[in-house]
C-alpha cells in the first residue's frame, strides 16, 4: 500500500510503517555554510557512529575531508576535518577499537597536480596522527575501502596513469601504519574500467564490484571479482546482455555473492535498476533481475540484516520520474527494505527534497537494523548538508518531516590553529625541518611502536637531526600553546 503526502511544495513518499518501542531511530541533517556530503559511516562498540565525507565549511579549501562523532542517538559530540589547500573527500571510515580511526579518499593537495589516493589515521579524539598520498602516476580516486583483520586497508577505485581518455581499476593494500603493500590495476586498454564496491569474503579475501568495458560487446558490464588480500586475482567476471552496466555495492551470504546497480539499456539514456545473483566459489552466474522502467533510477547502496532472522536487505534507490517529476534539479533518494530475493516487500521512506538527494553508504548496526548515510541539497544553510537515517526496525522507518531540524556540523572553536604547519622534506635523510608562522610551538618525534626519541620547542621554526636513525617511519607531534597538536607521518631514507 502507497499513500503520498504534500505540504508545502515538497511531495514526500510515505510507505506503510508502524509504531514500535524499544529501538533506536531517527533521521538528522548536519550542516555547516558549504557543501557538506557524507559518504561513509561505522559504529562503534558503545553504539556510537562516526561519520566522514567532504565538506567547504569548515576552512577555505574547496573541500576537505571531515570526520563527524554522533552518539547512539544521532546528537552531536565532535567534528574535525583534515587535507590541504586543494580538495579532499573522505569515502570510507573505519574503527580499531581503543586505537584510532581510518579514513580512505582522495585529495588533489599532495602536490602531484592530480587528485590521488588519501588515506588518514586519527586517534579516538579525532586528532590527526598521519596521512598519506598514494599517486599511481595519473589521476586517482578511492571509491571504497574495507579494514582486513590485521587492521590493514583494502581499497579499491580507479586510476587514469595509463591513458587520460580512459581509467582502470586501481586496488590498494596499506599497512596499518599507513605503508603501500602493493597495488594492482584492472581492466581492458580500449575502455574505463572502475572498481566501485569491496566487501571482505573471508579473513583472506576480498569481492570487488564495478564496471568493465567487454571488447567484444562495445559495451560495459557489470563486473565482479574475488580477490586474494595478496593481490592475486581468484576469479572475475562480467555480467548483462543488453547496454551498459554498472555495480555499486557487492554482498555475500552462505556463499552467495549478490550485486546491486544499474544500467543503460541499449537504444536509451537513462538508469534501469539492476542486480545479480553468482556463486562465490567461482563467479558462476546464478539469476539477475534489470528493469525496463520509466523512472531514471538506479541502486546506490545496499546491505543486508536479519531482523527476525529474515535476511532482508536495506537498499537505497536514485530515481526521476519524468511522468510524476517531484524534484526534477535532482534525484529523489529512497530506502526500501528488500527480501532475501532482492524483491520488495513494502516498506520504505523517500527522504527527498528539491535538489538531489542521495545515499551512500548503509551498514548493520549493534541492534541488528540498519543505519544509511548521504546527503541533501534542500534542508540546511549551505548548498548541501549531511543526512543520516537510522533504522530501528524491519518494519519501521523514521518519517520524513517537511522542516527537520538541521545541527551544526561545525564549531569554531574546533578549527585547526595550525594551519601553516609545514614539514620538510619527507622523506628526509638527515635534517628535519618544522615551520609554524609566527607560533611557538612543542614537538616529539616517536618511532613505529611509539617511543619518544627526541622533542624540544621553538617559535616558528624547529630543526630536528635525523641522520643517525634507522631508515623507516616515524611520527612527529606539534602542539601549540593552546593545545591543537597534530601527528605528521615522516619517512626516514
Amino acid at each position: 500500500m502507497e499513500a503520498q503526502l504534500k505540504k508545502g511544495g515538497l511531495l514526500l513518499l510515505l510507505l506503510i510503517t508502524f509504531p514500535v518501542f524499544g529501538q533506536i531511530s531517527f533521521y538528522k541533517i548536519y550542516s555547516g555554510n558549504g557543501y557538506d556530503q557524507g559518504e561513509g559511516i561505522c559504529q562503534l562498540s558503545d553504539n556510537s557512529y562516526l561519520v566522514t565525507g567532504s565538506s567547504s565549511s569548515f576552512e577555505e579549501a574547496p573541500s576537505q575531508v571531515f570526520l563527524l562523532k554522533l552518539d547512539e542517538y544521532g546528537n552531536y559530540v565532535w567534528s574535525k576535518a583534515y587535507g590541504g589547500a586543494e580538495s579532499e573527500e573522505g569515502k570510507r571510515v573505519m574503527a580499531v577499537e581503543g586505537y584510532g580511526y581510518y579514513i580512505a579518499g582522495t585529495s588533489s593537495s599532495s602536490g602531484s597536480g592530480d587528485f590521488d589516493n588519501y588515506l588518514l589515521f586519527t586517534n579516538t579524539n579525532g586528532d590527526r596522527l598521519w596521512d598519506i598520498y598514494t599517486d599511481n602516476g595519473g589521476w586517482e580516486r578511492i571509491h571504497d575501502a574495507v579494514m582486513l583483520p590485521d587492521t590493514s586497508i583494502f581499497a579499491v577505485g580507479e586510476t587514469d596513469a595509463n591513458s587520460p581518455a580512459v581509467s582502470d581499476m586501481f586496488i590498494t593494500r596499506y599497512s596499518k601504519t599507513g605503508v603501500l603493500m602493493w597495488s594492482l590495476e584492472l581492466g581492458s586498454e580500449d575502455g574505463s574500467d572502475v572498481a566501485y564496491a569491496a566487501q571482505i569474503a573471508t579473513d583472506t579475501t576480498v569481492l570487488v564490484a564495478g564496471t568493465k568495458y567487454v571488447v567484444d560487446s562495445l559495451k560495459n558490464k557489470a563486473y565482479v571479482a574475488l580477490l586474494h588480500i595478496d593481490g592475486s586475482v581468484i576469479w572475475e567476471k562480467t555480467y548483462g546482455n543488453d547496454g551498459d552496466y554498472r555495480l555499486n555495492e557487492v554482498t555475500t551470504r552462505d556463499g552467495l555473492v549478490k550485486s546491486l546497480g544499474q544500467r543503460i539499456k541499449t537504444g536509451k539514456t537513462d538508469n534501469d535498476i539492476y542486480n545479480v545473483t553468482v556463486h562465490l566459489n567461482n563467479g558462476a552466474f546464478i539469476s539477475s533481475e534489470e528493469y525496463y522502467m520509466d523512472d531514471d533510477a538506479r541502486y546506490t547502496a545496499a546491505v543486508q540484516y536479519e531482523p527476525g532472522n529474515q535476511g532482508h536487505f536495506l537498499v537505497a534507490q536514485q530515481s526521476i520520474n519524468p511522468n510524476t517529476p517531484t524534484f526534477p534539479e535532482g534525484e529523489d533518494a529512497v530506502l526500501f527494505r528488500f527480501n532475501d530475493g532482492l524483491f520488495w516487500d513494502g516498506y520504505g521512506v523517500s527522504y527527498s527534497g528539491i535538489g538531489q538527494d542521495q545515499f551512500n553508504q548503509i551498514i548493520p548496526t549493534s541492534d541488528v537494523f540498519a543505519v544509511a548515510v548521504g546527503y541533501t541539497s534542500y534542508f540546511g544553510p549551505g548548498g548541501s548538508s549531511i543526512m543520516v537515517v537510522k533504522i530501528g526496525d524491519g518494519n519501521v522507518f523514521p518519517p520524513a518531516v517537511e522542516t527537520p531540524d538541521v545541527y551544526d556540523l561545525v564549531y569554531l572553536e574546533e578549527l585547526h590553529e595550525l594551519k601553516t604547519l609545514e614539514v620538510y622534506p619527507n622523506p628526509a635523510n638527515d635534517q628535519l625541518f618544522i615551520t609554524v608562522s609566527e607560533k611557538a610551538f612543542d614537538y616529539v618525534l616517536r618511532d613505529a611502536t611509539g617511543k619518544a626519541l627526541t622533542s624540544g620547542s621553538a617559535f616558528a621554526n624547529g630543526e630536528i637531526d635525523v641522520s643517525q636513525q634507522a631508515a623507516g617511519i616515524y611520527f612527529l607531534t606539534i602542539a601549540h600553546a593552546s593545545g591543537e597538536q597534530t601527528t605528521v607521518r615522516v619517512i626516514k631514507h
